[in-house]
């Protein structure tokens, strides 16, 4: 990590009954993305997790293959578009963008990201005032040759994909 402008972030979440809304501007000063959505985590790309019953705390999973192992728990990789042409959205446990709608857009130094999250791909979460969520993101850095060299977590370390008993929580206001 070579400091703020190289790799930091200000995000802002917001929800309503129909979404989740994600808003990140992120300093970097290279953006770099050329993986599959699937594997975006690899480059420059915003890490959300969620526990959607937050029943979590304290359970680990026992390896890395056993992340769709839990009904409840979520990981999506939000990638600006760096080398393609728009940028993508993919949730690890519904093999695809569970109908999530991005934006990105680079500026000098860095780039922003807007998402929408429809609550009903979480087919068994209903959003409410009160109600608590596990949460945690993080965000993924590569500078040369297309290969992640940094990872900056909110609540966690850089095993969140298998480790929501670390993530923070979410209380829907």
């Amino acid at each position: 990590w070579q400091g703020a402008a190289d790799c930091s972030v200000i995000t802002r979440i917001r929800w309503d009954e129909k979404n989740l809304y994600i808003g990140a501007k992120v300093f970097d000063d290279v953006v770099m993305q050329n993986r599959p959505a699937k594997e975006a985590y690899q480059c420059d790309c915003l890490e959300i997790f969620l526990d959607i019953d937050d029943k979590d705390a304290g359970t680990d999973r026992t390896s890395t293959e056993d992340y769709r192992s839990n009904a409840d728990d979520f990981q999506a990789l939000l990638a600006p578009a760096g080398d393609r042409a728009q940028p993508t959205a993919w949730w690890m446990q519904l093999d695809g963008d569970g109908g999530t709608k991005i934006a990105s857009k680079t500026f000098k130094g860095g780039y922003t990201l807007e998402a929408a999250i429809p609550w009903s791909a979480f087919k068994t979460f209903t959003p409410a005032k009160g109600k608590k969520i596990g949460f945690s993101f993080a965000l993924d850095d590569a500078d040369k040759d297309y290969k992640r060299k940094s990872v900056l977590v909110w609540k966690g370390d850089t095993a969140n994909y298998k480790r929501p008993g670390q993530w923070g929580r979410l209380l829907l206001k």
